[in-house]
Order: structure tokens, then sequence, then C-alpha cells
């Protein structure tokens, strides 16, 4: 059983997130309780009443339906002080599961995790999603999801469900993908309602960058993090919001689109319709496109330009830049510059405390990304005077997003999460 990042095991001095007074005041302190457990396991309940602000008896009775529901368990006594000694609690392990699949155009993957933060296996295959179409695609997911729960020995009835992340934006209402980033002919698919039917567990959709944002919360660089930009750089450009420890969505459940803020309006067109879009100019794909506009140069370092075979071309791109090839790095310059201060003007729009880059792409040189950020917000936030912004790549590589799929599917079944959605506030 493989864990992605060690939960912080000091506990906070002050609140760290408050305590419910509304309709679900019930659950939504359950799931304080336990998400507090599962961010400090060894935790007595007069520690967890002091982190969540609830009362000792509250929280006694909390962790006494946790522990008849199976989700906590008494794992022996703390050193006494005096008095008597508190029982220390963890998340019962491999008694609550969930799936995330992530859906790429050149791959799938899909994760089975436990409900204490890890990663039970993971499976990962390559796949021409745009040849193959929604129907094929998802039915090697399904397939790939029976695999993980048959070879991590668990029964299929401890699976809470499946978080199905995908590019783009989605209609979350209506379960499907709306327009699909270099995936031609999935518009309009319903791909939750594809993948339910074809595994048999619920399946809850999302785009792929709010999932990475949300991998990142649980168990990435972003745990103690309130309030923070998250940029994922797939093929193309993503982005999420977290405000206050919670994801913000949106009224349509896609805030964060970064992808279509206009940096350069004399620039090439965007699939969107508009001019110089931030996925037109600088996202990995527009990166490429910049160095075919070189023939001489392509030819060189040897990239097909084939839309399927944009990952690939980005990588020997990249790795061009990171080797001190100064044409590369002239030509890719403008991209990077206008990344970062598209960034930058966020930073000032949202007064974030951190700026995280993740997805595939940034694996591929996170240096040249983090390096152009860094610049451009060090340089550009009006609050600079009062607090640095921090700018990190994510703690889960490309694994995020498929992570944060998992997660969302524990959030919205046990967490304590208010996702806001406009002026609303929606429990998941």
């Amino acid at each position: 059983m493989t864990s992605f990042g060690q939960l912080p095991s000091a506990l906070d001095e002050v609140v760290w997130r408050p305590a419910a007074r509304s309709p679900i005041v019930g659950r939504y302190n359950r799931g304080l309780v336990l998400e507090a457990i599962r961010r400090y396991p060894g935790a007595s309940r007069i520690e967890l009443a002091r982190i969540t602000g609830l009362t000792s008896a509250a929280v006694s009775n909390i962790v006494r339906g946790l522990i008849e529901s199976e989700l906590v368990m008494e794992t022996g006594m703390m050193a006494s002080r005096g008095g008597k000694p508190g029982v220390r609690l963890q998340v019962r392990p491999g008694h609550r599961h969930a799936i995330g699949v992530h859906l790429r155009p050149d791959s799938i993957g899909v994760v089975l995790a436990d409900l204490d933060g890890s990663v039970v296996r993971h499976q990962h295959v390559t796949v021409n999603a745009s040849a193959r179409g929604p129907e094929a695609v998802l039915r090697r997911a399904s397939t790939m999801v029976r695999q993980l729960i048959t070879k991590g020995h668990i029964s299929a009835a401890s699976v809470v469900g499946i978080g199905l992340a995908a590019p783009g934006p989605v209609d979350h209402a209506q379960r499907r993908i709306l327009r699909a980033p270099n995936l031609p002919g999935w518009e309009e698919a319903p791909l939750a309602d594809l993948l339910q039917t074809a595994a048999g567990h619920r399946v809850t959709l999302i785009n792929d960058a709010n999932a990475a944002a949300i991998g990142e919360k649980w168990v990435g660089s972003a745990r103690d993090v309130a309030t923070f930009l998250y940029v994922y750089l797939g093929i193309g450009i993503g982005g999420a919001i977290f405000i206050d420890h919670r994801l913000y969505r949106g009224l349509t459940f896609n805030a964060g689109a970064v992808v279509h803020v206009v940096v350069d309006p004399a620039g090439p067109q965007c699939r969107c319709g508009n001019r110089g879009c931030l996925e037109a100019v600088a996202s990995p794909a527009a990166m490429v496109s910049r160095i075919g506009d070189r023939p001489e140069l392509a030819a060189r370092l040897d990239v097909s330009l084939e839309a399927e075979q944009t990952d690939h071309d980005h990588e020997r791109v990249i790795a061009a830049a990171v080797a001190g090839d100064r044409e590369v790095i002239r030509t890719l310059a403008p991209a990077f510059d206008l990344l970062g201060g598209a960034v930058a003007s966020l930073v000032n729009v949202l007064d974030v405390e951190s700026v995280i880059i993740g997805g595939p792409a940034v694996e591929h040189g996170p240096q040249l990304y983090l390096q152009a950020i860094r610049t451009a917000v060090a340089a550009k936030p009006i609050a600079r005077q009062v607090q640095k912004v921090d700018v990190a790549q994510s703690g889960l590589g490309d694994r995020g997003a498929v992570i944060g799929a998992a997660a969302m599917i524990f959030q919205e079944e046990f967490g304590p999460n208010l996702v806001t959605s406009g002026n609303k506030e929606l429990h998941t």
C-alpha cells in the first residue's frame, strides 16, 4: 500500500476550521471530526475538541457514532499527565474505499484509495481516446476499475463511489462533458452515465483541474493552505480556486477557467472563438505550435506536430529548453511571460496565499514554469508588500487529478466541506 504524502502530526494551536451552525450541522460536524482524525492520526477526543472548536461532549458523541460505523478505531492510550489518559484515534483502514478515474486524450489513470488518505493500488494505460470514442474508452476504464478492486483484495461493497475527472468544462447537472479539448467527437458525451452503467458504482463527474486541486488539498502540498490558486497544465491549461478551505466551483461548477483569459488580443484565434486566450498562446500545445512555426527548429527537435503526439512533442521541446537550447528558449519566452503575467493578475484579483502548479506537462520541466510564474508574481501583485505569495509545484505530480477524483467521493460521502457554488453553499 502506497501513501502519497505524510499528513501533519503536530496539532494546530488554533481551530483550523470552524464548526458549522446550519441546518446540516449534524452531518457537517461529523465530517469535521472525521477529517480531523484523518489529518491527525493518534489525536484524542480532547485534542479533537480543540482542533475543531466543538465541545468535548459533542466530540465524544460523534466519535462514538464513528466507531459504531466502523469508520474510526481506538489504537491505544496516551501517556497520562496526571488525570485519565486520553485514547488515541485513527481512521479504520480498509473499511471504505473510493475510486478515481482520470481521462486524458492519450491515457486513462485509475486509483483505488482508502479513507485514511492512502492509495491502495493504481493503474495507468495509454490509449488514443479521440480515435476510440467515449463509449469504448469508458468501457476500458470500467475494466480497470474491476481489476483494481480484484487485485486490491477488497469487497466491491466497500467502494463508496467513483470520481471521474475529465478535461474541459463539464455540465455537472447533466453529468456530461461540454467541450472536450483535444477530444473531437466527445462534445456533450454523458461520461458519468456511461461509466456508471459499465462499472456498476455511483459516478460523479468533475473537470480535471478542480480534481487536481482537491487532491492537493487532501494529501498534497496544500493540506494546510486556506486560499490558493491551482494552475493545471495538461495539453491545455486549467485552473481551480480554494477560498477559506473550500473549493469555489461557481454557478455551473466550472470556476477557475483561466484557459480563456485573454492575454494577447492580437494573438491567434482560440477554439472558443476569441483571440489571444491563455490556452491559445501559452498552453503546452501552443508552445509546440510556436516551435512548429519555425520548420527548421521543429525538424531539428524531431517534433511531429500531430495532435495525438502533443504531449510527446512538448516533452521534447521543454527538454531542449532545460538543456539550454537558446533558440528554443527564445521561441518559448513569450509564452512563459504571458503565462506568468496571467497568473500574477489572478493573484491580484483573488488575493491568494499560494499558487500551486501541477499536471502532466509540468513534470517535463517544472523549473521553467516555476521560474516564469515566480518572477511575475514577485513583480506584479499589489499585496506583495503585505504577504509574500508562495509559488510551488504540486506534491502529487501528474497523479493529482486521479487522486483528487477519489478524494471528492469521500468528501461527498463523509466530508465536512461546504463547496461554494455562486452565492449558494452545497454540501459535498
